[in-house]
C-alpha cells in the first residue's frame, strides 16, 4: 500500500473527524463579561449566548435582562466580577453549558448599575434600546427579573415607560417599589406578572402592586389579596382572574391564565431569591410567555388622508397561530373608536396618535402606533383604502 494511498483512504475518516470537532465548537454556549461603554453600551454586562445563537445566524432569540440588588453594583468594568455571586449569573457561571437558559436557548443579560444606586427607567430603556439594536431579540419573548433594588427599578419601569409593553413578563422577588394605579397597573392586560417575596420582608411592597394591577383588570380601584390569606408558617401561591377574583393555593404554582400571581414565603428573610431562581416551575412558566403578534396593516404611519370614512386593520396572532379578532382602537383626538381587527371610523379633522392593542386569554398582549392626518383640504378626492384618485 503507498502513502498516496493510505492518505487517500483516510481523507474520509479526517474530514469526519474535523466536523465532529467544528460542530462541537459551534454548539458551545458563551459567557463573558461586556465593559461599559463597548458598541455604546451605557451598561457594562455579563453575556450569556446560548449555543444557538452562534449555529443559526439568522434566527432570532428569547432575551432575559436580570436586575440586580443593590449590593451587587459597580463600575461596569472591573467590579462585574460582582454580579457573580447571586441570581442568573451565578447559575450560568456555575455550569456554562447545563443552566436554565442554555436548556432554553435563552440569551440571559445581566448590566451592572452604579454601586448604591437604584434602578429606574432611565437606567431600563436605553440599555434596552442598546440590546435591542445588538443582538437578534424575539421581540415577542423579552423577559425582565429584579431582585431587590432591581424589582424597583422594573415597577418604576412599569410606571414611567411609555413602551413598557414591549416586555413580555416579569419576575420580582426580594419586591421593593410599587406599581402606581394610575400608571403602570394597565400593564396587567399585556405583562404577565409574578412576584415573590416573604411574608415578613416588607410584602405589602408587592400586594399593594398586585392588588392595583388586579383592581385595573376589575375596573375597579384595588382588590384585597391578603383577605384570603393564612400565614401558617408555609408559603402560598395567589393567583387573580378577574371574572373570579383572587384564589390561594398551597407551594409555590406556576398559574396560567391568570394574572398577576404573587408568592409569599414564610419568614422575613430578604433573600426569597434563591429559593425563586432553584425552582424550574418559575422558569417553565417565564419561558411559556410569548406575546401575540400585532401589526396595523391600515393606515399607514405618517400619512395624510382625507376627511372621509376609513376603515382601520390590523392583524393579530397568537403563539398558537391562532387570530384574534378583539383589536381595541384608540385615538389621541377622539378617543376609544371601537373594537375589532377592521374596524369603520369616521375621525375628526386633524393629526392623530392611533393605537392598536390586543391581548390573548393569558394576559400577554401588545400595542401597535400610526400617527395620521385627517386633512378637509384634499376632502374632494375619491379615496378607498389605499386608492386615490383626483375627481375629473
Amino acid at each position: 500500500m503507498t502513502k498516496a494511498f493510505q492518505i487517500n483512504s483516510l481523507k474520509p475518516v479526517i474530514i469526519c473527524f474535523m466536523m465532529v470537532i467544528s460542530t462541537s465548537i459551534l454548539a458551545q454556549s458563551t459567557f463573558q463579561s461586556i465593559d461599559i461603554g463597548t458598541n455604546g453600551t451605557p451598561r457594562g454586562y455579563w453575556e450569556f449566548l446560548p449555543a444557538e445563537y452562534h449555529n443559526q445566524p439568522a434566527q432570532d432569540f428569547p432575551v432575559l435582562i436580570f436586575f440586580h440588588g443593590l449590593g451587587n453594583g459597580g463600575n461596569g468594568s472591573t467590579d462585574l466580577s460582582q454580579l457573580l455571586g447571586n441570581g442568573p449569573p451565578k447559575m450560568v457561571n456555575d455550569d456554562l453549558q447545563n443552566n436554565v437558559f442554555a436548556n432554553s436557548q435563552v440569551i440571559m443579560l445581566a448590566p451592572q448599575l452604579t454601586n448604591g444606586t437604584w434602578w429606574n427607567e432611565n437606567h431600563m430603556r436605553p440599555y434596552l434600546d442598546h440590546v435591542s439594536s445588538q443582538y437578534r431579540i424575539d421581540q415577542q419573548r423579552i423577559y425582565f427579573i429584579g431582585q431587590s433594588a432591581g424589582s424597583s427599578g422594573i415597577h418604576q419601569f412599569m410606571n414611567d415607560d411609555p413602551h413598557a409593553h414591549q416586555v413580555s413578563a416579569i419576575i420580582v422577588t426580594g419586591v421593593r417599589g410599587k406599581v402606581d394605579r394610575q400608571l403602570g397597573a394597565y400593564l396587567a392586560e399585556f405583562i404577565p406578572y409574578w412576584g415573590l417575596t416573604a411574608v415578613g420582608d416588607a410584602s405589602n411592597t408587592l400586594t399593594d402592586s398586585a392588588n392595583r394591577m388586579a383592581g385595573y383588570l376589575q375596573n375597579i380601584n384595588a382588590t384585597n389579596l391578603m383577605s384570603g390569606y393564612t400565614n401558617d408558617g408555609s408559603t402560598h401561591t395567589a393567583y387573580h382572574h378577574p371574572d373570579t377574583g383572587w384564589a390561594w393555593v398551597s407551594g409555590t404554582q406556576a398559574m396560567y391564565d391568570n394574572n398577576p400571581l404573587v408568592t409569599l414565603y414564610p419568614g422575613s428573610n430578604h433573600n426569597s431569591w434563591d429559593i425563586t431562581y432553584n425552582n424550574p416551575d418559575v422558569w417553565s412558566w417565564l419561558f411559556s410567555q410569548q406575546k401575540p403578534l400585532l401589526e396595523i396593516t391600515f393606515p399607514n404611519d405618517n400619512a395624510v388622508y382625507p376627511l372621509v370614512d376609513m376603515t382601520l386593520e390590523a392583524l393579530a396572532v397568537d403563539q398558537n397561530q391562532q387570530v384574534l379578532q378583539d383589536i381595541a382602537w384608540y385615538s389621541d383626538l377622539d378617543g376609544f373608536l371601537g373594537v375589532g381587527h377592521q374596524l369603520s371610523v369616521s375621525l375628526s379633522a386633524g393629526t392623530h396618535n392611533i393605537d392598536a392593542l390586543v391581548s390573548d386569554q393569558s394576559f400577554r398582549g401588545d400595542i401597535k402606533h400610526v400617527t395620521i392626518t385627517m386633512d378637509p383640504a384634499l376632502s374632494d378626492l375619491i379615496y378607498t383604502n389605499g386608492f386615490e384618485i383626483s375627481p375629473p
